[in-house]
């Protein structure tokens, strides 16, 4: 397993270690518009450098915890200032399943999730061990 950072000096890197994977977890902050460019660049690399049995788990992290702040703004009698925009999982989707068509076969699942408190973890995790032994099942 390697963490391959997004910052852009290690992008280059990306390539030498897809090739040979047997899965990409893709982790989006949602917190952060300002980096779709970024996971588009992600998912493309991806899609063009991991073997075509590679799953790709993009993991939605932050969603479930900014869920929570907007929750308790809306329920603030006093005005709040306005929450956050978030990527929408359909955004993160579009992104991701992009190049797909690139990748024809490629098993592909975008998880709504929460690093800090767990959420969308188990069924991340869930669907790419499914993946991972359907995948060795077939060699």
């Amino acid at each position: 397993m390697w963490d391959l950072s997004g910052q852009q000096k290690f992008r280059d890197m990306w390539p030498a270690y897809l090739g040979a994977c047997s899965a990409v977890i893709l982790v989006v902050d949602c917190a952060d518009v300002d980096r779709l460019a970024v996971v588009q660049e992600a998912a493309r690399t991806a899609h063009a450098s991991a073997p075509p049995h590679a799953p790709l788990l993009v993991l939605a992290n932050k969603r479930s915890q900014v869920h929570v702040a907007q929750d308790v703004r809306s329920a603030s009698t006093a005005a709040a200032p306005p929450a956050p925009r978030l990527l929408s999982k359909e955004e993160v989707e579009r992104v991701a399943l992009a190049s797909s068509v690139a990748a024809a076969g490629r098993a592909v699942r975008v998880v709504l999730a929460n690093a800090l408190s767990g959420d969308g973890m188990e069924a991340a995790a869930a669907w790419l061990e499914e993946r991972l032994a359907h995948q060795q099942g077939a060699d």
